[in-house]
């Protein structure tokens, strides 16, 4: 375990206001991007609750910097399982709505989104890194949003369907 980056003596827990204790700091080791910074996981013994320590958007845009997004060439079988898994997961969003406009939070390289295109979808992501949300969506042609303010610059009631593929886990 490494030391964790944030208040690892104790969080206030959000469900009941007692002090939790560091249970689990895991750094952050996505493509070895920022393994200095990590994820901490407390536990409050009052409620039994497991919690994250909710941080700042200057603190959690420290996870997504430009470099994170790129990725060197895949070679053909994991290009290959990267598109199934993505299409998967564009079934996995059909499976509970059938058409119409998605936001896909946390778009990342708008993988899932091309698929969801391809399949009929109007598409709309949103992405923490501003200057990956704007390269992805000229290079997708798909309105994607960029930057901690982002989901407040999208009109209330306009999806269909919402989709967030590895994000809660950052959160």
């Amino acid at each position: 375990m490494k030391q964790a980056t944030f208040d690892t003596a104790a969080a206030a827990c959000p469900m009941c206001g007692v002090l939790g204790r560091l249970a689990l700091s895991q750094p952050d080791i996505y493509l070895g991007v920022r393994a200095d910074l990590s994820h901490d996981l407390y536990f409050c013994r009052a409620c039994r609750l497991y919690f994250q320590q909710e941080i700042g958007n200057d603190s959690l845009a420290q996870f997504y910097p430009t470099e994170y997004y790129a990725r060197a060439a895949l070679g053909p079988l994991r290009a290959t399982f990267s598109r199934l898994r993505n299409r998967r997961r564009a079934r996995a969003v059909e499976w509970r709505a059938y058409s119409g406009q998605i936001l896909d939070i946390g778009c990342g390289r708008g993988e899932v989104l091309s698929a969801l295109k391809e399949r009929g979808w109007q598409c709309v992501g949103m992405d923490w890194n501003a200057d990956n949300a704007a390269r992805v969506s000229a290079n997708l042609s798909i309105e994607i949003v960029g930057g901690p303010d982002a989901l407040s610059r999208l009109a209330d009631g306009r999806f269909q369907a919402i989709s967030l593929f590895h994000v809660l886990e950052h959160e």
